[in-house]
Formats: C-alpha cells, structure tokens, sequence
C-alpha cells in the first residue's frame, strides 16, 4: 500500500476507527495498531515483515547485552549492534537493481523491496547509542519495542524518532484532532497529484522540445526550480500523509519539513530538509567528530559522504555530497571572511540563491538517476518553445503559491477553523486538478 493509494486511505480510516473504540484499553489498543504495521508491511510483501522483526528481536537483545555490561564489554556490544545495523543496510543497498518495469527492488528474499529499512537503520543505531551513552532507558519489553520499530504511518519515509520520546507520546495521554489530521493528508495529496505530477508533465514538455544537451537559459533556470519543487513536493506530501494519519490515532510525528525553500543558507536549508535526519547526522556524526578533530571541513565532509551512503553508492550520490560539502564550507568561509549577515534585502538575495543553488546541485548529480541523461548546457537566453511551455503551464506556478500560502498561515499556530476550511479547500482543488496518478517517489528506491 502505497500512502497515496485509496487503499492506504480506507485501510488508514479503519484502523483509527478501532483504535478510537478501544481507546481505553492501552495493551488493546497497542496490540491492534502493531498488527496494523504487519498488515501494512504484507501488504508490501512478507518478507519485509521478516526482517522487520528479526532486525528488531536483534537490536532489542543487543540493547539489553549494552545496559547489563560495563567496560570494555559494553563497548563491544554497541560496535556488534552499530556493525550488524551496516552490514544490513549495504547488503540491501548493494543487491537493489533496477528492473525491466522500473522499480527497484532486492535481488534476495524472493526480489522484493525492503519496506522501511533505511529509517529502521538509522533509528536503530540511534537508540543503542543512546543506550550506551546511558541517556535513555531501554525499552521494556519487546513488544513495545516492535511497535516503536513497525509503526506504520513512520515506517515509510520518517520521520526519525527516538524511542524514549516516541514511547513517551504512545503511553501518555492522546491528541486527537481529526481536522488537523485531514488538513495534513489532504496537502499531502495536493502536493503529489496537483503539483508534483504537473511538475513533471511540464519538465517533460520542456525537455522534450530541444533534441540536443544545448537549450536557453530560461528552460534550465526552470529545470532547476522544478527540481526542488518535485522533490520537495513528493518527499513532504508522504511525510505530511503519514502525520496526518498518526493523528488520527492520537500521535503526533515529529515535523520533517518546515518550508526549506525559504532557508537563507545551507545549514539553515538542513535545518527546514528532513528535519530528523539532519538532527541525527549532527548528533552520531558531524559532533563527535568535530569534537574530536576540532576541525570543520572534515565534519562537513564526513557527515555529507555519510547522508550520500545512507541513500546509495551511486556516483552521482558522492557528487551530490561533494558539491553541498563546497557549498556550506564556502558558506562559512564569506561568513567569517566577509561578515555576510541575511538581514533584510540581503535575506531574500540569500533565500533565492540558497533556493536555487540546491536545485543546481540536484539537477545535475542525484537528478540524474532518474530523469535528463545529459548535461543541459545553454546556447540563448530564451526561445519560443520554452516561453510557450512556461505560459502552458502557468498553473503549476499557481498551485505552488496556494500551497506556500497554506504552510506559511499553518505556522502561525492556527486554531481548528482553518484546519477545517483547509482541508476542505485543498480536498476539493485535488479532485478537480489532480493531474495522472500517484507513483512510488523514487526517493525511498535509492
């Protein structure tokens, strides 16, 4: 079940439906939403359901081994549980290949796509180093650590969670706010089947006018703000899905995007990109090696390679790596050097640049995965095809406002009138301009 499929919807609506009837009874309640996340990893495939929990019963058993030793010991259990995590994921990483018909998937365990791997990775590793670090209690039993592990409306794309403060959110008292809830899965849907979907209808277009590498400048200054926006678009809609339906069952997921294409710099730009992922990198990497080393550039560098690895060992990955390892360094250096400070006119030539240097790097590095085989250079300003694909397509530039318009009023901390009004609205524009329909973001494939 993919989050943007009717099926996800009614299967979403049903379990919050009975976790509401027996709301009263926690080790009932738990128990129907652990038995959710096996259904939605079936539905997946089986063997996801496998791994899931034997990755679990390893990581649980291991963590007990951590808090009952001391020493040299309990320094051995961390790196055999921190190992066993890698070793994990660079198998799956290393057997994906893409089929005939485009998706990608494993060539062990019967060639299916493991479900969630990447973020149980990572989650994992976070809590037995918590655990080492003896900042956080274990979990106390392996039932609730299971359900920390499969819960369905994260395991897809995040957010990141740590166990004690997702432990804290599930045992204590419940958040309901169905508005709230349906505000979130309706933008996540408006962004995917209005924006997204127009987005790469409209590249396509733009694109397929020019046979040779060579277009004008205006065709690749829209490459780069599709770029941004299609990814951001697909990225946030399943994570807005996902919080959205958490809601619904009482839990509020940690926010994952805050508008990163308002960041005035780089660090400010992975401060708003994929919130919980950048917080654990700065925490399990980019500090203890700055504490170490006393040495930035190597942080950056070793932080950035570790984010392209977690995604994959395609080349283009370590480009990407390596061009946003330039950017934030040379960041820091006109900062200390120059005295740049994003205050006034300065912050919007400071958005905007930020705003398109991270489609720059996207286009031509980790784009290239998935869409324009070649390097797009420029040969004119602009043309007739590429002005009259822009103004055939000046919805999409409309859409993307409405849905900027939404996000920047939702931080205002609004009441339950404009959740209602909201999700109303937004559910409407999606029925009448959804364009195609919903595919497997090909960020959670690589």
């Amino acid at each position: 079940m993919n989050f943007l499929d009717l099926n996800f919807l009614l299967f979403s609506a049903v379990v919050a439906g009975i976790a509401w009837f027996v709301r009263d009874s926690v080790r009932l309640r738990d128990v129907w939403l652990l038995f959710a996340g096996f259904v939605f990893l079936s539905s997946w495939n089986w063997q996801s359901c496998m791994v899931a929990i034997l990755n679990a019963g390893a990581v649980f058993t291991v963590g007990k081994r951590i808090v009952g030793s001391d020493g040299a010991r309990r320094r051995w259990y961390l790196v055999l549980g921190i190992g066993m995590e890698v070793v994990l994921l660079f198998l799956a990483r290393r057997l994906m290949v893409d089929s005939a018909d485009g998706e990608y998937r494993a060539q062990f365990l019967s060639g299916v796509f493991l479900v969630g791997l990447s973020f149980l990775t990572l989650q994992n590793v976070a809590y037995l180093t918590q655990l080492y670090r003896r900042e956080a209690p274990s979990a106390s039993s392996f039932f609730n650590f299971l359900l920390f592990s499969i819960y369905f409306p994260k395991i897809l794309v995040g957010p990141l969670e740590d166990y004690s403060s997702f432990n804290a959110r599930l045992v204590g008292p419940r958040s309901w706010n169905m508005w709230e809830a349906l505000y979130l899965i309706t933008l996540g849907f408006f962004k995917n089947l209005v924006i997204s979907n127009r987005i790469l209808v409209f590249y396509r277009e733009m694109i397929a006018g020019y046979s040779t590498p060579e277009k004008p400048m205006l065709a690749i200054w829209a490459a780069i703000v599709m770029t941004s926006m299609t990814m951001y678009c697909d990225f946030s809609a399943l994570s807005d899905i996902g919080r959205g339906v958490s809601r619904l069952l009482g839990i509020e997921l940690a926010r994952n995007f805050n508008q990163p294409y308002l960041a005035s710099s780089p660090f400010d730009y992975w401060g708003r990109w994929h919130i919980t992922m950048s917080e654990w990198m700065r925490r399990h990497i980019y500090f203890p090696v700055m504490l170490k080393y006393k040495n930035v550039f190597l942080a950056l560098s070793v932080t950035m390679l570790a984010v392209a690895l977690w995604h994959g060992t395609s080349p283009w990955l370590f480009w990407w790596a390596g061009a946003w390892i330039l950017f934030q360094y040379g960041y820091m250096y006109i900062r200390e050097h120059y005295g740049w400070s994003a205050s006034g006119w300065r912050k919007i030539l400071a958005v905007l640049f930020t705003f398109h240097m991270s489609g720059l790097i996207g286009l031509y590095t980790v784009h290239r995965l998935f869409f324009e085989p070649q390097f797009p250079d420029f040969s004119s300003m602009a043309d007739h095809h590429s002005v009259k694909t822009l103004s055939e397509n000046f919805q999409v530039w409309i859409f993307i406002l409405i849905m900027i318009g939404f996000e920047s009023y939702e931080r205002r901390q609004v009441g339950r009138g404009f959740y209602v009004v909201a999700a109303i609205l937004l559910a409407w524009l999606t029925a009448r301009f959804m364009s195609g329909t919903s595919y497997l973001f090909y960020y959670i494939r690589i």
